[in-house]
């Protein structure tokens, strides 16, 4: 079956080719993507795709809905997909642009007050910090490194780490020393399930899933990144 059944027509990722909607499509597209580019499948019907899905879904730039016609405020979950999708991309607008949410609360409901279950917690700000090239204070480096140790979500974490690997080298000193211990504890608890797939493979119910097809087919494990 095509990858392309999939995907809804607005550019998110379905669990199945038979869903009719979800509310993190585009975190499973970030993921796919991510995936697709460690195989060396990406091109460049890939990015149109996705930036369709970026254009469907903005509100205004930095800010986005769950899907088109969302009435559900959206999280955290998909904007790590945004992230690791424009890091795959290399488009440094997105990061950027998240960062200009004044705040950092993604209220994407009209009429777009502040809400408390859509402020952004210090680690998710340090992450969108470090990824538009920015440089989080110490307290939220302290708080995303805690979390990463702590995660349990495997497939947002695998992505949340995923993205961390991909900017590492243009962190400074500091900011490596301060997330290295979390880190550490992540893969010392979860090494196995990079090297068995399952820390993705586990999440997706259909076992001709694209995601789990590319899980299977490349390696999740890129040795000890963390400490240089």
């Amino acid at each position: 079956m095509s990858d392309e059944n999939y995907f809804f027509p607005w550019g998110g990722m379905k669990l199945s080719p038979t869903e009719t909607q979800n509310d993190n499509g585009p975190l499973f597209a970030g993921t796919y993507y991510a995936l697709r580019s460690l195989a060396g499948d990406l091109d460049a019907d890939d990015m149109i795709r996705w930036l369709r899905m970026i254009k469907k879904i903005q509100v205004k730039p930095g800010l986005y809905s769950r899907y088109p016609g969302s009435k559900l405020v959206e999280a955290h979950d998909n904007y790590i997909g945004h992230l690791l999708a424009s890091e795959v991309f290399k488009i440094k607008s997105i990061p950027k642009s998240i960062c200009s949410i004044p705040l950092y609360n993604y209220n994407d409901q009209p009429p777009h007050e502040w809400r408390w279950e859509t402020q952004r917690q210090g680690g998710d700000i340090a992450l969108y910090q470090l990824a538009a090239g920015l440089n989080p204070n110490y307290l939220f480096l302290a708080w995303l490194s805690y979390g990463i140790g702590a995660g349990n979500v495997l497939n947002l974490c695998w992505a949340r780490v995923e993205l961390l690997r991909r900017i590492w080298q243009r962190l400074s000193k500091a900011q490596r020393s301060a997330l290295r211990p979390g880190i550490s504890h992540w893969f010392s608890k979860l090494k196995g399930l990079y090297l068995d797939k399952t820390i993705i493979t586990h999440y997706y119910q259909d076992k001709d899933h694209p995601i789990i097809r590319y899980a299977k087919q490349v390696s999740l494990w890129h040795g000890e990144w963390w400490v240089t």
